[in-house]
């Protein structure tokens, strides 16, 4: 036999024995599974529970894009505040996610108890295994274990908002992107935060249309038809005079009486909602 031909077959006989053995191990490591699917009563049960239990997920992946003018607006963007906006915007359809969302995840928190009472049952130890796949119990139990985890149901109950910014410049030669993802707990709190929005503004509104002509008349009669800061009347003085609510409705105020005063137009300007 040439000399030459002897190493590059003997590399080929070492390659084809590589791949028979990973070959072997490949089958041997699918019987072993195979063995454990079909003799675990654990795998059993949980297969069961999978099959008793409707799950009906929740995918709800929301994407708010915005291009925006300038770098500058997009070093600055403010993430939450046009998060909580898309989320007063849209604060029915949320909501209801956001309810099915909670009931979906008890239902599957449900299921997660159940799994887990049936993982930590005890096992009777007196049961022997197969010694061709596992030499003892405790490695029967590595690969029931995994396999347990393996083919319990996953909770893919989620309910997302991704904020999406880019920026390209005039020419063209720039371009900046980035996001903010809210996740479920996220959007949970958004919501919440939102609610609080809406009731705020809601209460304003109410506050507002308190606000009637008999009562600015009974505030400015009060106060002599004067600022109660400068004194400047509008007979003497020509000034246009304006109710205010001395604590602002932004801050808690009420439109009574006692939280009402008369102020020039300066005045109220220079105020403002201190």
């Amino acid at each position: 036999m040439n000399i030459e031909l002897i190493f590059p077959i003997l590399l080929l006989i070492i390659v084809v024995i590589y791949i028979f053995l990973s070959l072997i191990i490949e089958l041997y490591k699918k019987a072993r599974i195979d063995y454990v699917m079909k003799s675990s009563k654990k795998i059993k049960k949980i297969v069961d529970l999978n099959n008793e239990i409707d799950f009906d997920f929740i995918v709800e992946e929301m994407t708010f894009k915005e291009r925006l003018n300038s770098k500058t607006q997009f070093d600055n963007y403010d993430y939450y505040k046009h998060a909580l906006n898309y989320v007063d915007e849209n604060y029915d359809i949320i909501r209801k996610y956001i309810k099915v969302l909670d009931d979906r995840n008890n239902i599957f928190f449900d299921y997660y108890k159940q799994y887990k009472k049936i993982m930590n049952s005890k096992r009777n130890k007196t049961i022997e295994c197969n010694r061709f796949y596992f030499r003892n119990i405790e490695k029967y139990e590595l690969y029931e274990n995994a396999l347990c985890e393996k083919v319990r149901t996953k909770n893919i109950n989620k309910v997302n908002l991704t904020i999406m910014i880019d920026y390209r410049s005039n020419m063209g030669r720039n371009y900046y992107s980035d996001f903010r993802y809210y996740n479920s707990d996220d959007m949970v709190e958004l919501l919440e935060d939102a609610r609080v929005v809406r009731k705020n503004k809601e209460r304003a509104s109410y506050q507002r249309s308190l606000m009637s002509m008999s009562l600015r008349y009974d505030v400015l009669k009060r106060d002599n038809y004067k600022c109660c800061i400068c004194g400047a009347s509008a007979r003497m003085d020509g000034v246009k005079l304006e109710v205010d609510h001395i604590k602002p409705i932004s801050k808690g105020g009420k439109t009574v009486l006692n939280n009402l005063q008369t102020l020039c137009m300066d005045c109220n300007r220079g105020k403002s909602n201190k």
